[in-house]
């Protein structure tokens, strides 16, 4: 049999709880329209990512591959990108390359999100050290997704 102790104090006021998440769903219901893309080869990934952004009120652009991306990224300032890494033709690691060459000059970079099935700890390592901002693995879990998107928000809030 295994135990293991893990101290912990709970919070005699809950209201505090309560207070902090509502001024972050405000913050969230308030920050104006986010630009975000979705790159991916494959439409039906596209179509799970768009549908779980529409549940926080965004619409996304979106990109079927890489070189589609950069077109959409030299024209648009996006908050938020959500990327691929295994595509034909110009891969993630790639567009990620050129997208932080195009962002040089503008007033603000976007979080550009690993969006892969390679889920190992080397991998998750391996995106960092390239660049990416953040790490999300496929298969797409909605509750998963839904927080990390909306840490990155709460990132973009906070400057």
């Amino acid at each position: 049999m295994f135990r293991a102790r893990i101290p912990y104090k709970i919070s005699a006021n809950k209201k505090t709880t309560k207070v902090e998440t509502d001024k972050t769903e405000s913050k969230l219901k308030n920050i104006g329209k986010i630009n975000v893309l979705v790159v991916d080869d494959a439409r039906e990934n596209r179509f799970i990512v768009k549908t779980y952004l529409s549940k926080l009120g965004i619409k996304p652009d979106e990109a079927s591959g890489g070189e589609e991306a950069l077109l959409l990224i030299k024209d648009k300032d996006y908050d938020i990108i959500l990327l691929d890494i295994q595509m034909p033709g110009i891969d993630g690691y790639q567009v990620l390359d050129e997208a932080r060459q195009l962002e040089e000059g503008r007033s603000k970079k976007a979080f550009i999100i690993a969006l892969t099935a390679h889920s190992l700890p080397e991998d998750v390592e391996k995106s960092k050290a390239a660049g990416f901002d953040e790490h999300i693995s496929k298969p797409i879990r909605k509750k998963e997704f839904l927080i990390n998107i909306k840490e990155v928000i709460e990132r973009m809030i906070k400057g």
